[in-house]
């Protein structure tokens, strides 16, 4: 039973190591379309940070890993939720499978599924009411107190 949970783990744990690589290579595909020049390095940045969520989760199951795919997933939804549309350019076609409409909305579900998937580990690896987990248990104050 012990073997099974841990290969789920690191099988979970790598597929959102694949879903955060993939989506850098989208957004590294939106770069390459031709898009405004400073969007251009906003979104190659985001695709470096992509790649770097990925590599934490494919080395380890540490959580900080687990909070900064959430925290990077959800700025992301934040960000293409408030831009719009104003990135894409004027000439692209919104039908076009290529378009970076059509791969930016990819890129936001990608990161809707990260989001939901970490914020849900994160939640499970913070319940356990062990003290050798993360420290004392949040429920008992004496615990904190000999923190």
């Amino acid at each position: 039973m012990m073997i099974a949970t841990r290969t789920l783990a690191v099988v979970g744990r790598r597929a959102c190591a694949a879903l955060a690589l993939t989506s850098g290579a989208l957004h590294v595909a939106v770069a390459l379309s031709g898009a405004w020049m400073p969007m251009t390095a906003v979104t190659v940045g985001m695709a470096l940070m992509c790649g770097l969520c990925a590599w934490h989760l494919w080395r380890g199951p540490d959580l900080r890993a687990w909070c900064a795919v959430a925290m990077m997933s959800l700025a992301m939804i934040a960000t293409h939720l408030s831009v719009g549309g104003c990135h894409v350019p004027q000439t692209a076609q919104a039908s076009d499978a290529g378009s970076p409409s059509a791969l930016m909305t990819a890129a936001i579900g990608i990161a809707v599924v990260e989001a939901l998937v970490a914020v849900a580990v994160i939640f499970g690896r913070t319940r356990n009411d062990g003290p050798h987990v993360n420290g004392p248990s949040w429920r008992s104050v004496d615990a904190l107190e000999n923190y």
